[in-house]
C-alpha cells in the first residue's frame, strides 16, 4: 500500500477565500441592514437578505466591481494548506468556482497574488465555452478526473458525493444540515490537509 497522487477540486468562496463577511458590510453599507454571518442558513443570499435575485445579482455585481471584492483575505490556513498539498505532496488542485465567468479575470487576479506559488488550473463551472458542464461542478471533476472535492456549499457537494467524489465540506452556517455518504465535515484546512495525507491507494 503506498500514498497516491490526487486531482484534488477546491471550491473558492468561503473555502479559499473568505468572501462573505465582507459582503455581508457591502450590503449593510448600501441598504443599512446587517444580516449577521450565523444567520446565513442558506448560501443562496435571496433567501436570507429576502430580497430577490434580480436585486441579488446587481448587488453582486456591484460587489464584485469594488476594491473590497478585489481585496478579500484567504481563509485561515487555506495558503499554507494547499502549498503543502501541492507544492510539498505533489497533488493536482484544480479551483472550482461557481461565480460568474464574466469575473473570470479578477478571479485569476486574486489567485495569482495570494497563490501565484502553488500550481492549479482555475475553471468556472459557468464557463460558456464549456455547455456541456451546465454549471455543474461534478461534470467538472469527471472532466478533470478528480476524486477529492473541498466544498462548502450543499448545492455543489451532494450531487458530486453522489456519484462518487470524496467531499471534504469545511463546517459553515448554510450546510449545517448536509450529510450523507462521501462528505465529510471538516473545521480547518489541517483537517482538510491531514485527511488528504492519509489517503492510499
Amino acid at each position: 500500500m503506498f500514498f497516491s497522487l490526487m486531482k484534488i477540486g477546491v471550491d473558492l468562496d468561503e473555502v479559499v477565500v473568505e468572501q462573505l463577511p465582507t459582503l455581508i458590510e457591502f450590503y449593510r453599507a448600501k441598504t443599512g441592514q446587517h444580516v449577521p454571518y450565523e444567520m446565513f442558513h442558506s448560501y443562496l443570499w435571496p433567501e436570507v437578505w429576502g430580497i430577490t435575485h434580480a436585486e441579488a445579482y446587481a448587488l453582486d455585481v456591484e460587489f464584485k466591481n469594488s476594491d473590497a471584492f478585489a481585496n478579500l483575505p484567504a481563509i485561515s490556513g487555506a495558503i499554507d494548506g494547499l502549498s503543502h498539498l501541492v507544492d510539498v505532496k505533489g497533488h493536482d488542485a484544480t479551483y472550482i468556482t461557481a461565480r460568474p465567468h464574466v469575473f473570470y479575470e479578477k478571479t485569476r487576479r486574486w489567485i495569482d497574488r495570494h497563490l501565484s506559488h502553488v500550481r492549479g488550473e482555475l475553471t468556472h463551472c459557468h464557463d460558456p465555452s464549456k455547455p456541456e458542464w451546465g454549471g455543474k461542478k461534478y461534470n467538472v471533476c469527471k472532466e478533470y478526473g478528480i476524486s477529492v472535492l473541498v466544498e462548502d456549499d450543499g448545492r455543489h457537494a451532494i450531487p458530486c458525493a453522489e456519484r462518487g467524489i470524496t467531499v471534504l465540506m469545511p463546517e459553515r452556517p448554510w450546510n449545517r444540515n448536509v450529510r450523507g455518504e462521501n462528505i465529510i465535515p471538516v473545521s480547518s484546512w489541517t483537517e482538510i490537509v491531514d485527511y488528504i495525507s492519509s489517503l492510499k491507494k
